[in-house]
């Protein structure tokens, strides 16, 4: 099956690049890749912007370079993806597995690779989980303890567990046909959590109640419960509604990769460049970071101030909240 080949594929790479040069024979987009003609694949090209189309002439040198039998078996993916009817699903997975890839340090991208298929899944797994853990401490003001975060990510499977037709009920059709083929039952209920941000543009989309809330609450530590109790300018219902947010955001939000940081910096008009330029190289790093939520966050539809949560933390000096 298509599924099985981009997880073998996935876990089979000797190092990312070659992630990359198998997603190199359908980079364009999911319309050039399905493309009728070969008169269609040339006008996709020809409309690329010249950045676009020196990507993809380096990824097409990269392809040139691999072995006739890497060829073929990559070409093989690709005819098993285009037949496949989950064929745009699993090239948007695949292209996530490269992206999540490319955003880790060398050193654990270089272990992950060097894994055997059956270890390589468990470590991922670990990497993901550390990765949500530290976004979550970026959306809180302050210390949160893993047992707490633990706690509330356990909280949330079980509302997520609890409301599972209801979630499904209002998503699209196409979407409520992809989710039940996850047979892993607590992945499928960690996919569902991000579709609680709906919640802001649809109130039939379910959401944690006050009572929900409090059940979180009452498992936490006594001094993160002191926190959310603590006089701070908000309500406590605010507060609880920015905590369930948090835990919301760090699964939703990937964490940037460095490409992804360097288009950001592209993007910014000269005085925000100016001002990152003039920051050490780790406080850069955060501003940017920061300001990529912030973005992903607005373009999520929601601004803070009521469920699932506020914005993405404090912006770093000399940064106004990011539009």
């Amino acid at each position: 099956m298509a599924a099985k080949a981009i997880v073998d594929c996935g876990l089979r790479i000797a190092d990312w690049w070659r992630a990359a040069v198998a997603l190199a024979i359908f980079a364009m987009s999911a319309s050039a890749l399905w493309a009728d003609s070969y008169a269609d694949r040339a006008a996709e090209v020809k409309a690329l912007s010249a950045e676009k189309k020196a990507e993809l002439l380096r990824k097409k040198e990269r392809f040139d370079k691999l072995s006739d039998a890497e060829k073929n078996r990559l070409r093989g993916l690709h005819e098993q993806l285009a037949s496949s009817p989950d064929g745009p699903e699993l090239l948007k997975l695949m292209g996530r597995y490269c992206d999540w890839l490319k955003g880790l340090n060398p050193r654990e991208r270089d272990e992950v690779l060097s894994l055997p298929a059956d270890k390589r899944i468990a470590r991922i797994k670990e990497i993901v989980s550390r990765q949500e853990g530290q976004r979550f401490t970026e959306y809180v003001n302050f210390h949160l303890p893993k047992p707490d975060q633990d706690a509330i990510y356990k909280w949330l499977d079980d509302f997520v567990a609890k409301h599972e037709e209801e979630i499904l009920d209002q998503l699209s059709e196409n979407e409520r046909k992809w989710f039940p083929r996850i047979d892993d039952d607590r992945a499928r209920r960690k996919a569902l959590i991000p579709k609680l941000l709906r919640r802001r543009g649809d109130s039939n989309m379910p959401f944690p109640s006050s009572e929900e809330t409090d059940q979180m609450v009452a498992s936490l530590s006594a001094e993160t419960r002191g926190r959310l109790d603590a006089p701070g300018g908000t309500d406590r219902s605010d507060r609880l509604r920015e905590l369930v947010g948090a835990a919301i955001l760090s699964v939703s939000i990937p964490p940037p990769s460095e490409d992804d940081l360097r288009k950001l910096f592209a993007s910014l008009p000269a005085a925000d460049k100016g001002r990152l330029e003039e920051m050490d190289p780790d406080e850069m790093d955060r501003a940017l970071r920061f300001m990529y939520r912030a973005r992903h966050i607005a373009g999520r539809g929601y601004r803070g101030g009521g469920p699932p949560g506020r914005g993405p933390g404090p912006p770093p000096p000399g940064f106004a909240n990011p539009k």
